[in-house]
């Protein structure tokens, strides 16, 4: 993912919510996931990214609740090590670009925790 795409990612927010069709963070933070890796499971992403029950995400979506300071600090701690273990001993583009698009992602997810603490 490029700069270009996390602007683009950004102002897909915006523009759905100038919409009135909110789209909470943990939700964009599920789409972008699978975008990367569409074999992830809601189940998954709340327990291998999210570090919670497995039902997390399932219970936030359906009671409109977004996710809390915790769990975004887990899964920014979870991008960059998966990012690091994409690229370690690994000449692979492919993984590399992976890689990339983990790093990406913890950049819009450092910008809400950032947010939210301001």
């Amino acid at each position: 993912m490029s700069l270009e795409l996390i602007n683009y990612t950004k102002s897909q927010l915006n523009i759905l919510q100038t919409r009135n069709i909110h789209m909470s963070f943990i939700e964009h933070a599920y789409s972008q996931i699978t975008a990367i890796d569409p074999s992830i499971t809601t189940d998954e992403f709340s327990t291998q990214w999210l570090n919670k029950c497995s039902s997390y995400y399932r219970s936030y979506k359906s009671t409109c609740r977004d996710i809390t300071t915790h769990g975004l600090v887990c899964l920014l701690l979870n991008l960059k090590r998966k990012s690091t273990a994409l690229q370690m001993n690994n000449t692979h583009p492919l993984l590399h670009e992976k890689a990339e698009e983990y790093l990406d992602l913890s950049a819009l997810v450092y910008g809400e925790i950032e947010k939210r603490t301001q």
